[in-house]
């Protein structure tokens, strides 16, 4: 089936060109058989026609590994937490099933994402199992400032190297903490009101 191009992050201008969806295994996979052929690519391709051709579909198959996952956690004495978007920004009411969202089908799992989409506010106060980062993209700082003023946090890419061009992070940022969130992406662990200090990474 041919699709229109579909567009997964809504507010993606300011990144689009420097999106990390190009890194990683996907980068060595693109440089190894191409960008058509990468399995990364395929695979998110994929994943993503099935999310808007058979959201019924999905959502079967997204539970499924939802709970699988979970009990494995449980079973193990672990934490477990789900971040649906990696490089695209969907709300989760988006994920549906029966009548009830991803959220409210699974209250107890802590679920978390970066974003830009400003009304996505609106769902970390109904829904506590919900998370989110907002991302600063140069353009954007006063609502990112509303936001941290309102207890959030706000994701900020700096590129500042030391002396001997090792990659540093600032204490502070427009008045703000900066916390390193360079180890992980489990920001709901972090404090709020602060910066989540990012590394300035390539595609190339």
């Amino acid at each position: 089936k041919k699709h229109p191009q579909l567009n997964v992050c809504p507010n993606s201008k300011n990144c689009r060109d420097v999106c990390l969806q190009g890194s990683g295994i996907n980068k060595c996979d693109t440089l190894y058989r191409g960008v058509k052929l990468s399995k990364t690519n395929i695979a998110r391709r994929k994943k993503t026609h099935l999310f808007f051709d058979n959201r019924n579909e999905f959502m079967e198959l997204l539970i499924h590994e939802l709970k699988r996952y979970n009990r494995h956690a449980n079973n193990n004495n672990m934490g477990f937490a789900v971040r649906l978007n990696c490089t695209s920004d969907l709300s989760p009411l988006a994920f549906k099933y029966n009548g009830k969202n991803i959220l409210e089908l699974f209250p107890h799992i802590q679920f978390y994402d970066y974003t830009k989409v400003r009304n996505r506010i609106k769902l970390i106060k109904e829904y506590p199992n919900y998370d989110i980062t907002f991302s600063f993209d140069g353009e954007n700082w006063d609502f990112c400032e509303e936001f941290l003023n309102m207890g959030g946090k706000v994701a900020v890419v700096f590129d500042i190297k030391d002396s001997n061009g090792k990659q540093i992070l600032p204490k502070y940022y427009k008045g703000y903490k900066v916390i390193d969130a360079n180890n992980d992406d489990m920001r709901f662990l972090n404090e709020n009101g602060t910066i989540m200090g990012l590394h300035y990474h390539t595609t190339a």
